[in-house]
């Protein structure tokens, strides 16, 4: 009986490298059309290819699919944990007290941004660049916003303390900054 020879071996650089495809290009590779994966990734947030291929699926026969119109966006940044617990307090005895009013509409939030267009190809850039620029500024934000409440004849909420609200203004315009690039 013949020896078997041994194993080949490959130099490390003649591996095969697995290579990390973004959600465009996995989209792509299954076989949907550039603009409508576009508008798909747009439409989810970049938030997975199975969330944008199910979008596809559930807007094929979609009249407005193949328009290219820009997207308005906002900046907002969401409360979570403990804070999220108080102002939904907030939000709650604000209802009981005073009634409904259009507040009670939206989910809490403190603006950072005014509405800006942005194409569906630039999306994917778009969110990058965004976790880029909190990459850059995290070490500078605070553990704990404090918030001053304000009530006026038209208006009540909270605002941000001002020197905490420096560190908001620092995002917003970094963000603008890294957006300009697109």
């Amino acid at each position: 009986m013949a020896a078997l020879p041994p194993p080949r071996k490959f130099p490390a650089s003649k591996k095969a490298t697995r290579q990390i495809l973004t959600s465009t290009e996995l989209l792509l590779q299954m076989g949907f059309p550039k603009n409508r994966v576009e508008r798909a990734i747009a439409a989810t947030g970049d938030r997975g290819v199975q969330l944008a291929s199910d979008w596809l699926l559930a807007h094929v026969f979609d009249p407005s699919i193949d328009e290219e119109k820009p997207r308005e966006y906002i900046l907002y940044l969401c409360p979570t944990g403990s804070l999220l617990d108080q102002i939904q307090i907030f939000f709650e005895k604000s209802l009981q007290q005073c009634g409904w009013n259009g507040a009670h509409n939206y989910l809490p939030h403190i603006t950072l941004s005014s509405y800006f267009p942005v194409a569906d190809c630039s999306v994917e850039h778009l969110m990058k660049g965004f976790h880029d620029v909190i990459r850059r500024v995290q070490s500078e934000f605070p553990d704990d916003l404090i918030l001053e409440p304000y009530i006026s004849p038209n208006f009540m909420g909270y605002f941000v303390n001002e020197k905490q609200a420096d560190v908001l203004r620092k995002i917003s315009k970094e963000f603008i900054k890294e957006f300009k690039t697109l």
